[in-house]
């Protein structure tokens, strides 16, 4: 495989990956008008297809790494910023594509930190009403308790 053939490779998975993060990007969106504790089943299911979206771009990351080694070996880069991209101009489109990926990349990282703080928040909430619970079931329990009875007696003073 030529130069590139392995640039338009990267290009391509680079392309897959960024499709990916998008549908992340999509599901995070999601998950973000789904936080509650009603709505526990939906994230949950969002929350899987997160996972598989991971675990897609873990493949193309590892076959990415793989194919960038092999260019920065071949040309004795160390980057891709080092490529002549007048010799190989395939290497504009590969960077744009990468450059689009951090975009993308930023959106989702800020999108969790929110979505961590409403979790957290939603966390504190429940916990509340747990505390509440137990609280009401102490009070419950002492109230329920058998009473003393105390039977009257009366002394009939008249004889």
């Amino acid at each position: 495989m030529n130069i590139n053939d392995i640039l338009d490779y990267l290009i391509r998975i680079g392309e897959a990956k960024a499709k990916l993060m998008d549908d992340i990007l999509d599901i995070t969106q999601k998950q973000s008008l789904n936080i509650g504790e009603e709505h526990i089943d939906v994230l949950s299911d969002l929350i899987q297809q997160k996972q598989k979206c991971i675990d897609k771009i873990n493949v193309l990351n590892k076959e990415f790494i793989e194919k960038y080694d092999d260019i920065k070996q071949n040309l004795n880069v160390a980057s891709l910023a080092e490529i002549n991209s007048n010799e190989y101009p395939s290497v504009i489109k590969l960077k744009t594509t990468i450059q689009s990926i951090d975009k993308v990349v930023q959106q989702i990282q800020q999108l969790e930190k929110i979505n961590n703080k409403k979790m957290l928040d939603a966390l504190g909430a429940v916990k509340e009403q747990i505390t509440n619970i137990k609280n009401s079931r102490k009070v419950n329990a002492v109230y329920n308790q058998g009473m003393p009875i105390y039977v009257g007696v009366f002394i009939d003073k008249k004889k």
